[in-house]
């Protein structure tokens, strides 16, 4: 069973928990959430869900609404109500995995996406904590950040705090689709920065547990300026795939210390009417903690 608020949530947030057999419990907006939310389940191919909408709840006013996502026709429910759904696939359900690595045709994007395979792995470097920041800078389609909050979605520290994301890019187009596939993978909290980096850092009053680099890790001073922002103990991960950032990379490591690693993919694809295997390009990722 989920518990969530749609008063102090975006609805999308739902994305992130439609699983064929989860229990979701949303307290709603208004009235006009349990449609809104029938048309949420409809696209994502959970049409067959059950829909309960309680009204009014321990008043002389109490009414229970039921039905289907796919056949939703109830009018507009009392504004103040609860929503209990029960999440039933349809034949065609868009699934939608917790474990990093989404598939590429999940993000929207102009090919600035970290493919899937290293998209997996810089998530595993990154080693997401209860209740952590990332920046994700030159964040391009904003896979990694969404990915991040995929990882720890509801975790907080003993002392208060969610685990959010900032997401950097200087292209105005860029960030709008961050945002766009940030609600559709159910992460609409995302924080979208429009400006270069390192310059835009200082506008950013939330301080990041962990950066990523993934555009830009050629520029000089980039990496030692992330760095500086990091508190003890805090993670940087960069990937590059140009020769000039790969060298920055080995540079940066001989002072930092930390892990350097070559991920190599390579995706079966026709060649004729033959299979051959088709290699990506190779990314050279580094990984360090700040002592």
């Amino acid at each position: 069973m989920w518990n969530a608020s749609a008063c102090t949530a975006a609805l999308e947030t739902l994305n992130l928990h439609i699983q064929p057999g989860a229990r979701l419990l949303v307290l709603s907006r208004d009235g006009d959430t349990p449609a809104r939310a029938a048309a949420l389940l409809i696209a994502r191919g959970f049409g067959p869900s059950a829909i309960t909408v309680l009204e009014h709840l321990g008043s002389t006013e109490e009414r229970r609404l039921e039905g289907l996502a796919e056949t939703w026709d109830h009018p507009r429910a009392a504004n103040l109500n609860t929503l209990a759904i029960e999440c039933r696939a349809g034949p065609r359900p868009r699934l939608l995995p917790r474990v990093p690595g989404l598939p590429d045709a999940l993000f929207e994007n102009d090919g600035q996406l970290t493919k899937r395979e290293v998209r997996a792995a810089t998530i595993a470097a990154l080693a997401p904590q209860p209740g952590e920041t990332l920046w994700d800078v030159g964040a391009g389609s904003g896979s990694i950040a969404i990915e991040w909050l995929r990882a720890v979605p509801c975790w907080r520290r003993a002392g208060g705090g969610e685990a959010g994301a900032v997401a950097i890019e200087r292209d105005a187009g860029r960030c709008a689709t961050i945002a766009r596939n940030a609600t559709a993978l159910g992460v609409p909290q995302i924080r979208v920065v429009q400006g270069a980096a390192p310059e835009v850092f200082a506008s950013i009053d939330a301080a990041p547990d962990a950066i990523f680099v993934g555009g830009g890790a050629a520029r000089t001073g980039l990496l030692e300026r992330c760095w500086d922002r990091l508190p003890s103990g805090g993670r940087l991960v960069a990937n590059a795939v140009s020769l000039e950032a790969g060298a920055r990379l080995l540079d940066f490591r001989q002072r930092h210390d930390g892990e350097l690693v070559r991920i190599a993919v390579a995706r079966a694809g026709p060649v004729g009417r033959l299979t051959g295997l088709r290699a990506l390009m190779e990314v050279t990722q580094y990984a360090g903690a700040k002592p």
